[in-house]
Parts: C-alpha cells; sequence; structure tokens
C-alpha cells in the first residue's frame, strides 16, 4: 500500500516550503515599512529641531530686549515733552538716593534668589543719570533686566553661607514737575465716559489689565461703598480723583506699626491706619470698583524737606501712591498719604499692580531660621555744581 508519515502527537507540523518569489515579496514589504518608518522619524526630528530652534532665536531675542549692560544709564535732555502735546523746558530738582536694605538671619543662609526693584525709573519728567547696586557678601551672578511692566530690577544669586545680607542702591536721578500736574479738573472727562472707553475700545490693552484684581487688591463691597460718595453721576474724573486723594487723608491714620505685607485689605478699610502702601491699596480698590484702571507706584520721597516746606510722611523708606489712567492723556498720580499730586519732591521707582509685583526686594533662602529687617532711606538734593 501507500506510505503515510505518521506525526507524533504534540509535535509542529513541518510546513511545505515557500516559493523563493514570495520570501522575496515579503521581504520587499517588510522593508518599505522599515524605510517609511525611518523617513516619518526624521520628518518628526527636523520638525521637532525646527520647533526647537525657532523657540530658542525667540528667547534670544527676549533675552537681548530684556538684558541691559550694568552701566552708567544715558543722560536724557532736560528738554521734554508732555502727554498733551506741549514742549517745554523742565524745571528739575537733583537728587542723591541711597536704599540700604540689611537682614540678619538667626542661622546661615546656604543659597539665596532675590528680585529686587530699586533703580528709579527714567520717564519724561525723571531723568536718571547713575544707578548702581552693591551687595554684601558677593553675588555669585547679578542680572539687571526689565520685567513686565518695563521696570528696572535686577535678580540676585548668592551661593556663599551668610548670616548677613546687605543690599545698597545709589543713585543721581532729576525730577521735574508730573506731565499731567496743571491739568484742569473741571475739564476732564467724567469718569462714568473714562470707564465706557475701557469696555468698549479694544485698544487699551496693556491699561485693562490694571482694571481686574491682583494678589492684594481685591473687590470688596467696603471698597466699593467707600467709592461710591466720590463718584457721583457726571463727575469730572480728575475732580473725583482730588476729592478721593484728601478723604483717604483724613480718614486713615498713618501708623507704621499697624499692618504688614500680610494684612488684608479689609482690615485697613475696617481700621482706618496703615502706610502709604495700605493707603495706595485703598485708592486703587476703590477705583476698580468703579471700572477705572488703578496702578501701584512705589518710590521715594526727599527726606531733608526744602526751608519752609513740611517733612512729608514715609520719607524715611520707601513711598507708595497710585494712578489712574485717563484716555488721551495718560497716567494721572495721587499720593493719599500726604493728599497732594506728586511732584518734584517724588521719585519714582516702579509700578505694577500692587505692591507684590514691585517689592524692594523678595526672594527666597535655604537656611536662615528667623530674621531682623531693617530699611533705610536717604533721597537729598544734590548741589548745582
Amino acid at each position: 500500500g501507500s506510505h503515510r508519515t505518521v506525526t507524533p502527537l504534540g509535535a509542529r507540523r513541518p510546513q511545505p516550503r515557500r516559493k523563493a518569489r514570495d520570501r522575496a515579496q515579503e521581504q520587499s514589504a517588510h522593508c518599505r515599512h522599515r524605510s517609511g518608518v525611518f523617513r516619518g522619524r526624521q520628518r518628526a526630528q527636523r520638525t521637532a529641531r525646527g520647533l526647537r530652534d525657532a523657540a530658542l532665536a525667540i528667547l534670544r531675542r527676549r533675552d537681548r530686549d530684556l538684558v541691559h549692560p550694568r552701566c552708567r544709564l544715558p543722560r536724557r535732555s532736560a528738554t521734554s515733552l508732555d502727554q498733551r502735546g506741549a514742549g517745554s523746558q523742565l524745571i528739575m530738582t537733583t537728587y542723591s538716593v541711597k536704599h540700604s536694605t540689611r537682614y540678619e538671619y538667626e542661622l546661615p543662609v546656604l543659597h539665596a534668589h532675590h528680585l529686587a526693584h530699586l533703580r528709579p525709573r527714567s520717564l519724561e519728567n525723571q531723568h536718571v543719570h547713575l544707578t548702581e547696586v552693591e551687595i554684601h557678601p558677593s553675588a555669585r551672578s547679578l542680572s539687571r533686566k526689565r520685567d513686565y511692566f518695563g521696570n528696572d530690577c535686577d535678580t540676585i544669586e548668592i551661593l556663599a553661607a551668610h548670616d548677613c545680607l546687605e543690599v545698597i542702591c545709589r543713585s543721581v536721578v532729576s525730577v521735574g514737575p508730573a506731565p499731567l500736574a496743571g491739568l484742569d479738573a473741571s475739564q476732564s472727562p467724567a469718569w462714568e465716559e473714562v470707564a465706557a472707553r475701557f469696555r468698549g475700545e479694544g485698544k487699551y490693552l496693556t491699561e485693562i489689565e490694571f482694571l481686574f484684581d491682583s494678589p492684594l487688591v481685591r473687590a470688596h463691597p467696603m471698597l466699593e461703598e467707600y467709592a461710591a460718595p466720590v463718584f457721583a453721576a457726571g463727575r469730572p474724573i480728575v475732580e473725583a480723583i482730588h476729592e478721593l486723594n484728601q478723604r483717604i487723608f483724613d480718614d486713615f491714620t498713618y501708623e507704621p506699626m499697624a499692618t504688614d505685607i500680610s494684612t488684608p485689605l479689609g482690615q485697613v478699610m475696617r481700621e482706618r491706619r496703615g502706610v502709604c502702601q495700605d493707603f495706595a491699596h485703598v485708592a486703587i480698590g476703590c477705583l476698580r470698583s468703579v471700572g477705572l484702571a488703578g496702578r501701584y507706584v512705589s518710590g521715594y520721597l526727599e527726606t531733608i524737606p526744602p526751608p519752609g516746606k513740611p517733612r512729608l510722611i514715609g520719607a524715611d523708606a520707601s513711598h507708595a501712591w497710585a494712578s489712574v489712567f485717563i484716555p488721551e492723556l495718560g497716567w494721572f498720580d495721587f499720593d493719599p498719604t500726604n493728599a497732594m499730586l506728586p511732584s518734584t519732591r517724588h521719585v519714582t521707582v516702579a509700578w505694577g499692580r500692587d505692591f507684590s509685583d514691585v517689592s524692594p526686594l523678595k526672594g527666597v533662602v535655604v537656611g536662615g531660621g528667623n530674621h531682623r529687617l531693617s530699611v533705610g532711606v536717604d533721597v537729598e538734593p544734590k548741589q548745582a555744581a
């Protein structure tokens, strides 16, 4: 009979031999698949490299625009054009400014990063001739930059162990009258018209962010209630600002130990006492409660007043005031701590939404434990040569 091969149970059956042509086709398809995958990976890598290079180019341009050399700033002409277009020769007062900050730590600080807002801004009515920062112990890195709001600031890194940190900023700055200081209050637009401009026009994108809550100034019923009598219907905005300025001065008591940076604005409203930072926050909160853009301004006051002039409150420390934006005119500053408009005795350092944006010195440290802080500010007029 016929011969058959019996495969034992569990053994693998022999497979028929495949034709050489079939094997060649499978190998060719496999190679095409691998080649397609490889080309896809190459395209993805090229795309990733392109995106990376584009991002690096943007960052390099941004860093080049932000970082300024640590050197004397160029002098600007004393001839200025104010925001209403009238050319005038400014009468400037030149000051020598020294701001000293000293931290004494309970335990050594091993590593520290700080951000300093100590250098005055260059403005139409303020010319910065010299500004320099001195740090003890020496910083591992000191980088001078412009922050989001255009303020001149320094980032500091210290790697040496230290139990005391001292940061000193010295500046020479000339200050002239504020651009809108002589604005006729009765001729300014009604405050409702100003508020409506923010809602109806899209060209004030930079100023609109000052309409909203910020870390230290949030909407509160007490702010709205306090502002209501001042912002009567149809009232010119500058006239209302003058009354708000005087009202805060009359109703609140300047008391340096009454508050600190953690004191809520609601508590300041209830107790009616605090320092210039608190009063600036109150003014800004009132502005925002009625739909106006309010900005926080930090700076200094002349330490020694001219003969016959009163010594201003807050002259021996950093000072703060508020500003309101008026379309077509610009920012209008006012100082509720002293019930006055900033003049040639005010030196502007920085501005932001509130104090948290422009703290003179803040940072993060490793170690240190408890600390003691001391601050000294001297703003003295320089004698004419």
